[in-house]
């Protein structure tokens, strides 16, 4: 049996390894129990007929003694499995959020090994056209898609509508669904890597860590995050307080929560990764968390940016001019933004720097202070120097991009030649047929062949036309990535 081949090398190779299978169905479940149990190996199951107390007793078995773990959907939701690493999903489930909530069992906070994935299926069948959807249009086993819920929530109806209503055109038509489904998720991916940059880096909530090794400072952490969202809802309507139990409630007033379209205007959770890892019953606030990522955004584009004169605790002794751009790349690859911070005086040579952290504003300046008139010209050599920087940000942007563009590239290039040997194939079978029954064919069948001679004309010249989508794919896949240029603040930095 095919499951055996994967347990086999695995087990023999290491018998403490942990290995978790997933299946659809309690009867496929327990047929794989006897399978696994009647060659040696030590084997749980968990599925949702079990009662809480039986659930409970299958995870501590699985993590002390089990090797094997054989669980239907209800292992996917709320259980956490990071003392194991492999998976091997027996049924694959058309909804791409179910499978996400399995590699989510495996692949969270604790985990300390890469995972492994093993999905089952047979050859030229749906499963197969369903796992080159999971795979290589939604890369559903190499990047998170939590966050693209929204596209990817229908994906389940949309796969049972070709299915049964295009069974015969089921390659044309689940083609034209990937395709248009990987263009929303670039689309989406593109978004989210653009926001995501605006403040904290969200793939590694441990960032921090790593720059106090560094020494480094960084733009903000999770107390950041917590001292930023207090004071938004302090002045947007809302509040923040801790919790007895742990944790914090997170308040919005009735008008801001309809401001940011959220429901719930009342959620409790935690800031610190650590403590998140502890309490898995509260929320996460970070990015990525509903709340959070529309407080930011509602108030990121209310706030409007003015220009000041300050008095910092480093001002230079002369009168200069401090503007502090956002360079922004939303590229396929690579989507990233950088803070620059020009400083301009009277001699109008520009001090430009890549900054980590803005720039304490210190006191702001009440006595009038007469404008310099070279101001303007301050301004405009600044604007120069920070058009030539963001071309050369784009270039680097689109260097480091690279290697990504090449890896897409590749698998674009396999999806072809997949498609391209599917569509081969039914090609010739198509002429063999059409060929046999202009011979030998019966009058009914003679009848039909005018249509089917058209349908093969047609799957001609779809067959030319692989080769022109994959060049149209590569070209825009090459193409520069747009870039932006923000003044996140302006001032007149002087002395009192």
């Amino acid at each position: 049996m095919l499951v055996n081949e994967i347990v086999l090398p695995i087990l023999d190779k290491n018998p403490s390894e942990k290995i978790l299978i997933f299946t659809g169905f309690v009867n496929t479940q327990k047929f794989l129990q006897k399978i696994l149990q009647s060659v040696g190996y030590e084997v749980t199951i968990f599925n949702g007929q079990l009662d809480l107390s039986e659930k409970e007793k299958s995870v501590q078995r699985f993590r002390q003694q089990a090797q094997i773990m054989i669980t239907t959907e209800a292992g996917g939701e709320g259980r956490n499995f990071q003392f194991a690493n492999i998976m091997v999903n027996y049924d694959l489930p058309w909804n791409p959020m179910k499978v996400e909530q399995r590699i989510g069992r495996l692949d969270r906070i604790g985990q300390t090994r890469k995972v492994q994935i093993y999905n089952l299926y047979s050859e030229n069948t749906l499963e197969q056209r369903i796992l080159d959807v999971l795979e290589y249009r939604i890369q559903l086993f190499t990047q998170a898609v939590g966050s693209l819920e929204p596209i990817l929530g229908d994906v389940e109806r949309d796969i049972a509508r070709i299915v049964f209503e295009h069974l015969d055109g089921i390659d044309e038509h689940m083609e034209r669904f990937g395709e248009n489904l990987e263009e929303q998720i670039a689309k989406a991916r593109l978004a989210e890597e653009i926001l995501g940059g605006f403040i904290l880096d969200r793939a590694s909530f441990r960032k921090d860590e790593a720059n106090k090794l560094l020494k480094r400072l960084t733009l903000a952490n999770f107390d950041d995050l917590r001292r930023f969202i207090q004071d938004a809802l302090d002045y947007c309507g809302g509040g923040l307080s801790r919790h007895n139990d742990g944790g914090d409630y997170l308040t919005l007033s009735p008008e801001l929560a309809g401001r940011i379209q959220v429901k719930n205007t009342r959620v409790r959770g935690v800031f610190d990764p650590k403590e998140a890892l502890e309490r898995e019953d509260l929320d996460f606030f970070a990015f990525g968390h509903e709340h959070i990522d529309q407080i930011v955004t509602y108030v990121y584009n209310k706030e409007a940016k003015t220009g000041v004169r300050y008095l910092p605790p480093d001002a230079p002794p002369e009168v200069t001019v401090e503007i502090i751009y956002e360079y922004e790349s939303r590229g396929h690859f690579h989507a990233k933004g950088q803070m620059v911070r020009h400083l301009v005086g009277q001699d109008l040579q520009v001090h430009s720097e890549t900054i980590t952290i803005m720039p304490v504003v210190g006191q702001p300046v009440t006595a009038k202070v007469d404008m310099p008139k070279w101001l303007s010209s301050a301004i405009e050599i600044s604007q120069l120097r920070a058009t030539e920087e963001i071309k050369q940000f784009q270039e680097k942007t689109y260097e480091e991009g690279s290697p990504e563009r090449r890896e897409t590239e590749d698998r674009y290039r396999r999806i072809y030649n997949h498609r391209r040997e599917q569509l081969k194939a039914r090609i010739e079978r198509e002429r063999a047929w059409i060929d046999e029954k202009t011979q030998n064919g019966t009058d009914d069948e003679k009848k039909i062949l005018p249509a089917r001679r058209a349908k093969l004309r047609l799957m001609e010249q779809e067959f030319q036309n692989l080769t022109i989508k994959l060049e149209q794919k590569i070209e825009e896949l090459n193409r520069q990535a747009d870039i932006s240029q923000t003044i996140v603040s302006a001032g007149l930095v002087v002395r009192q």
